[in-house]
């Protein structure tokens, strides 16, 4: 079921990155925050079939370090 909700979150942001609410530039940050975030959640499914050690380092960099910039970048074009 947790490997569902990571695949079920990843296509969202995926299909986030996608979105243009308006007519202005489109933000090349956005794209690739999202896109890197949909991947890594796809590489923490895909971990979670191996070792613990791999699936722990994938957590700790999508939850550490792509989660917060995504967060960020969502930040910025919001305001």
């Amino acid at each position: 079921m947790e490997n569902l909700g990571y695949l079920m979150i990843s296509a969202g942001t995926a299909a986030m990155a996608f979105i243009e609410p308006s007519p202005t530039r489109p933000d090349r940050w956005w794209w690739v925050t999202c896109l890197a975030l949909s991947g890594g959640l796809v590489v923490i499914v895909a971990t979670s079939f191996m070792s613990v050690a791999a699936s722990d380092l994938a957590l700790l960099a999508v939850g550490a370090v792509l989660a917060p910039a995504w967060v960020l970048v969502l930040t910025r074009r919001i305001a």
